[in-house]
């Protein structure tokens, strides 16, 4: 049994991916490049061949991009951001601590300071001014790397008292800068030395701001036993600001047990001790071994999304339940246009990772835009599956991003999967998906959808969001027009779209073709999916000149509802539209236009014969008894191709074989 491979997502993700520049250290790592490319405004707005659109684009994403992308926080906390947390060439210093990346980035985001603190010359000055005051102002505190804060809290001497911790650079600084603790605190003194030390633990890291440069040690001695009142539970953090406030030493008698009992109870309900550590994504409750999680799959997708792909998550779920693989699903919100009406699987969702395997059933692309948006804490120590549909021969190198933060992709068909195998890191298995019809489809007639019930329907379906050039409605519009020239033929066309932006080129193209028929049905509205089939079902044929396609859930579906598809004998589509069980079309490849498809720079797809496509409407409107041959072939191939049982028993024998379910299956 192969053991699953999981891979270290956030430090692949931190590799190096554009470089620093001279006069900005800091690098680009992958997944920031990633975000970039499919954010256009980020793009438009910084220019990563530039050396000062890659300092602006850093800076953004470490001040408002953070906001927004977890992901860029936990690449910072980790250590796995080149260049931010190592020293600035152009600042050399070694006290307080060299000039690093981070800082030189709160230098460039902050007018006042490149004016107050001109660089080189300036460095040290400006090290006091980030570590006082900037890092905290810039909400850069969490980020400050561990060999800062190790020089800043090294000690200036030894420790006078082994119960009170050393006297620290920053703790000198900050008594050098303020006369009233010099006045306060003669240094020369051990005994000085120590309760300026305890102030500083207790009230000065609050006036500055600087609880984010308390070390461990310093923590544990501020929750540790008060010797003031041993054994009473009153803390060093209660019982020295107990000593330094009077209202409360009148309160409170220490020397009396009700005395300390009343300052704990107090404390309790009145202050808020300094806060923890944090967890870091190396802390956080994901860091155990993928043994550690519990056995199944958590699918990431858009549960309640009527569109394409989130018929895909839906219909995961499906395959998984039957054949008993435990699964949770987790929802994503697609594009706001679309509708939030299929509740399928709210009785499986969740608000977070539970199992062993996570697959995200959604564009790689999208895959970023989730991860970076939800942080790598969840990721940790599980074993990440994309289940990708792609539409053209090659993945864009341009986003290649994404195969970081996946151990292995699942594809819907040989075209996607040679699409992604010849470039990506990680293993691509095919996986043919599973394909239902909703049980009460049949309820729906051509009555409810106002189509005549004498005529010979074709039909075709597609979403605007799924470009209409790929789907290239019009030359389903065209071929129809040939085959059947003359109007008396007792034949139609049904095309169904759904989010047409009825301002666009395509879609005035699209009605004006159609209008120039009577024959031709436009329908433009959102159905349920009951409907959806419903409609298909109730009309005789199938027909998709598309470019490309993933892998073509319609048609699979209009074969498992027993009706002939004819369909562009190219792409996903050709691994179960043959002669066999449908009515492929020929086709030439051409290029992909600008604009025509995201990621179509330098590819092709087809452009389908539309002569062969008429005589194919022609052949399946007039051959009725060998049309009937091939619809049935179809639907036996895709009941047994695409049955929810088969997907999920393709499901369930890879994630055993990785070791991701338990040794009964489960």
């Amino acid at each position: 049994m192969t053991r699953a491979r999981v891979t270290d997502k956030l430090r692949l993700a931190g590799v190096a991916a554009r470089p620093a520049s001279a006069d900005f250290p800091i690098a680009i790592p992958r997944l920031l490049v990633a975000i970039h490319e499919q954010r256009p405004d980020l793009a438009e707005r910084f220019d990563l061949d530039d050396p000062e659109g890659r300092a602006g684009y850093v800076t953004w994403c470490l001040t408002e991009g953070r906001n927004d992308y977890r992901g860029i926080v936990d690449l910072a906390r980790v250590g796995v951001f080149p260049g931010l947390n190592e020293p600035d060439p152009s600042c050399a210093t070694v006290d307080p601590t060299p000039v690093t990346g981070l800082m030189r980035l709160a230098w460039r985001a902050r007018d006042d300071a490149r004016a107050a603190f001109p660089l080189p010359e300036a460095t040290e000055a400006f090290v006091w001014w980030f570590v006082l005051h900037g890092a905290r102002e810039l909400g850069f505190d969490d980020l400050v790397g561990p060999a800062t804060r190790d020089d800043l809290n090294r000690p200036m001497l030894p420790s006078d008292d082994p119960d009170t911790p050393p006297i620290t650079r920053v703790m000198g600084y900050l008594w050098r800068v303020r006369p009233d603790l010099q006045a306060a605190f003669g240094l020369q003194l051990a005994d000085m030395r120590c309760r300026y030390v305890r102030w500083y633990l207790t009230v000065g890291v609050r006036e500055h701001d600087l609880t984010w440069l308390l070390t461990p040690e310093q923590r544990d001695w501020l929750h540790g036993a008060w010797p003031g009142a041993p054994g009473s539970g009153v803390s060093n953090l209660m019982g020295e600001s107990w000593s330094t406030d009077p209202a409360l030493r009148e309160r409170f008698d220490l020397a009396e047990p009700s005395g300390a009992a009343g300052l704990i109870e107090w404390w309790r309900t009145h202050r808020i001790p300094p806060p923890g550590s944090g967890d870091s994504v190396e802390q956080a409750g994901v860091r155990q071994g993928n043994d550690d999680f519990a056995t199944g799959v958590d699918l990431f997708g858009y549960t309640r999304g009527e569109l394409g792909i989130g018929e895909d998550v839906r219909m995961l779920a499906r395959a998984l339940a039957t054949t008993g693989v435990p699964h949770a699903a987790i929802d994503v919100r697609p594009d706001p246009s679309v509708r939030q009406d299929d509740r399928r699987l709210d009785g499986i969702l969740a608000e977070r990772p539970c199992h062993r395997a996570v697959v995200f059933a959604m564009t790689g692309v999208e895959t970023v835009r989730v991860v970076a948006t939800r942080g790598f804490a969840e990721l940790r120590g599980r074993y990440v599956i994309g289940h990708w549909p792609w539409e053209l021969p090659v993945w864009p190198g341009r986003w290649d991003g994404a195969y970081d933060l996946v151990d292995e992709i699942w594809t819907i068909s040989r075209f996607t999967h040679d699409a992604f195998a010849g470039r990506a890191p990680v293993p691509v298995v095919i996986m043919p998906p599973a394909v239902e019809l909703p049980a009460d489809h049949g309820r729906w007639h051509r009555s409810d959808f106002g189509l005549p019930e004498n005529a010979f329907l074709f039909h075709f379906s597609f979403d605007f969001l799924s470009y209409p050039h790929r789907k290239n409605p019009w030359a389903c519009v065209e071929a129809f027009r040939r085959a059947f020239p003359s109007p008396r033929e007792p034949v139609g066309l049904v095309v169904k779209t759904m989010r047409a932006e009825h301002g666009s080129v395509a879609w005035r193209r699209l009605r004006r073709a159609a209008a120039e028929d009577p024959r031709i049905v436009l329908l433009d509205r959102t159905l349920s999916r009951s409907e959806t089939i419903g409609l298909m079902a109730s009309t005789d044929a199938y027909l998709s000149l598309h470019r490309a396609e993933g892998f073509g859930r319609g048609l699979a579906e209009a074969m498992l509802a027993g009706r002939p598809v004819i369909a562009t004998g190219y792409s996903g589509t050709a691994d179960f539209v043959t002669e066999a069980t449908g009515f492929p079309v020929d086709y030439r490849l051409v290029a992909v236009r600008p604009g025509q498809y995201p990621g179509g720079e330098k590819q092709h797809w087809a452009d389908p014969d539309i002569d062969h496509a008429a005589a194919r409407l022609r052949q399946v409107y007039e051959d009725a008894d060998n049309t009937r041959l091939i619809a049935e072939a179809g639907r036996r191939h895709a009941e047994q191709a695409f049955s929810p049982l088969a997907a999920g028993a393709r499901y369930r024998e890879r994630l055993a074989s990785l070791g991701l379910l338990d040794p009964d299956g489960r």
